[in-house]
């Protein structure tokens, strides 16, 4: 996730003391365990994942984060159990060069709804958050416009207008949105602390080499694709690198449990995150030799087994527009509430009518 240049580093702000002394933490970290001795900079890039590590650097640069009581540095090494502040005071923390936020009107499919937070189902492809490049209209826009929010409206836009996570823009699924930054804030930490749970349903090209797979690893961006991650066994990432992996290395796990093979050729599969790393369970699946159906990305490069599977048995077989994944459930607790919540997503039409498609050859998973 890391490969920008180090921005240089600054001193502290006499701006930033003021604003400590008059104003709350507009939002608040704590350092877990595993991430003992990573830098600040790239600390803050897990923590926000739609931001890009320059742009992070920036908001370092201009003072608007702490660590403790200092003022954080993008080469401050942290500890586990450290604090790490931001402060909003008559400036955003992002530099918003790349793009612009705007209202946009369209239908959501709303799971959950009260004053404090919205679940949506996004539908596949549609991108998460505006981004460098993008052009269409995004999903948070368009929450934007369903809750009245404006793209210079401070108080929203310090907390991203309410994004707590994203889906990539290929995979439909439930998504949480918060309504105010306190409830961002409390989102985002249990999505930091890892104890929201999510579950994906994914149709597979290929089989699981057992009924139950769990993996763990490291994942790091491609050095050759910037967009692409690669995985590397932890066992083995562990013993190359005894005094720890190399820094952009994020330690991800994932439960893959077969619900159905079709003709000994597709696995459909339910997915549990332990963790919620970037391309995460598509960069798993390829490591297990069975990538998500219709994954061009991650895919081998080869066709969609699924049309010449068809096709052979004498079928008209449908262009599968977009990888079969699906975010079908997202349990978290109520950020103002003690109340855990469970949200289900159904599966969108596309996916069930390759499903239908496969139902004649299915076979009851079989224990390995």
């Amino acid at each position: 996730m890391m490969g920008p240049e180090d921005h240089p580093d600054t001193g502290d702000s006499d701006e930033f003391k003021v604003a400590e002394e008059i104003s709350p933490a507009a939002w608040e970290g704590v350092v877990a365990e595993e991430n003992s001795g990573w830098r600040l900079d790239v600390w803050l890039v897990s923590q926000w994942p739609e931001r890009s590590r320059s742009e992070i650097q920036r908001a370092i640069t201009a003072g608007f984060f702490r660590v403790g009581e200092e003022c954080g540095k993008s080469s401050t090494v942290l500890k586990a159990g450290d604090k790490v502040r931001a402060r909003c005071h008559g400036a955003t923390l992002f530099d918003e060069r790349k793009t612009s936020w705007q209202q946009r009107t369209m239908e959501l499919d709303i799971l959950y709804e009260d004053e404090h937070l919205l679940v949506v189902d996004k539908p596949a492809g549609m991108v998460t958050h505006p981004g460098a490049g993008t052009r269409e209209a995004t999903l948070i826009e368009g929450v934007m416009g369903y809750l009245g929010l404006e793209g210079d409206d401070p108080e929203a836009r310090s907390f991203r207008f309410g994004l707590v996570h994203r889906l990539d823009k290929d995979t439909s699924g439930a998504l949480v949105i918060a309504k105010d930054s306190s409830s961002h804030h409390h989102l985002s930490q249990q999505f930091a602390r890892k104890t929201t749970s999510r579950e994906y349903i994914a149709l597979l090209d290929g089989c699981l080499p057992e009924a139950e797979v769990q993996i763990e690893g490291y994942l790091h961006r491609s050095p050759w694709h910037r967009t692409r991650y690669q995985w590397v066994d932890r066992h083995l990432c562990e013993q190359r690198y005894p005094e720890g992996p190399p820094r952009g290395y994020r330690l991800a796990r994932s439960h893959f449990i077969r619900t159905l093979r079709f003709a000994q050729r597709f696995d459909l599969c339910s997915v549990h995150l332990a963790t919620g790393r970037t391309h995460q369970i598509r960069v798993h699946a390829r490591a297990l030799r069975c990538p998500v159906l219709a994954d061009t990305t991650y895919g081998f490069g080869r066709h969609c087994n699924l049309q010449r599977f068809l096709k052979e048995a004498g079928h008209n077989a449908p262009f599968v527009k977009r990888q079969m994944l699906h975010a079908r459930c997202l349990g978290f607790e109520h950020p103002r509430r003690s109340e855990h919540l469970s949200i289900t997503a159904a599966l969108p039409v596309d996916f069930r009518q390759v499903i239908t498609l496969l139902r004649p050859y299915a076979h009851l998973p079989i224990a390995s």
